[in-house]
């Protein structure tokens, strides 16, 4: 009688269980993942994990944006509940294999002429916005 227990117990141990993986590749391949902060590898990569629901990806490659998004990943209906009680309890263990693509952007050529225009109409105009303080605390600008 205790035998039956111990029996159940083993062959859940044994075989009731959920392999999930995900794969993520991007375009063009060979950015650095991460998931959630951790880092998972470079694209194409594959790699296990236990969870559902919103994760947050960070890809990074030389030459291209840093892309940060959150996906929401959804479980397969035999793996929501209450159907997941049973695809544990079963020998055949549930597979759940997610696909996920990124599309990274080039970055873009900085016009180093433009550039310093623009700080240098920022400086000027942080200069004015000082001046006016100044004269009106009735003190004379430093320049």
């Amino acid at each position: 009688m205790r035998r039956a227990p111990m029996a159940l117990l083993l062959v859940v141990v044994l075989f009731g269980c959920a392999e999930r993986k995900m794969t993520v590749t991007s375009d063009p391949p060979g950015a650095l993942v991460f998931v959630d902060g951790v880092e998972k590898g470079i694209t194409p990569v594959t790699f296990p994990f236990n969870f559902y629901g919103g994760r947050r990806f960070v890809l990074k490659r030389d030459g291209y944006q840093t892309l940060e998004e959150i996906r929401t990943i959804q479980p397969p209906l035999h793996m929501r509940f209450p159907l997941d009680t049973i695809t544990d309890l079963t020998p055949i263990p549930g597979r759940d294999h997610k696909h996920l693509h990124f599309e990274l952007k080039k970055l873009e050529d900085v016009d180093k002429e433009a550039l310093l225009k623009r700080a240098e109409a920022f400086r000027e105009r942080t200069w004015s916005e000082a001046d006016l303080r100044l004269k009106k605390l009735g003190k004379k600008p430093p320049h």
